[in-house]
């Protein structure tokens, strides 16, 4: 069953475990490299491709 109302307000979690293994944030965005940068950009150019076609 649900609980009632809003979830208690915290942080995001900053560290992951992922095969047994933990990574903390600094370790995540080395493994995302580029991709941290280049995924909101095309996104972004796709967003208004579709803006522009409306």
């Amino acid at each position: 069953s649900l609980g009632n109302g809003l979830p208690p307000i915290s942080w995001p979690p900053f560290s992951t475990t992922f095969k047994n293994e933990t990574y903390n944030f600094k370790e995540m965005t080395k493994n995302m490299g580029s991709t941290l940068f280049t995924m909101p950009i095309i996104s972004t150019i796709e967003h208004i491709a579709i803006a522009k076609a409306f």
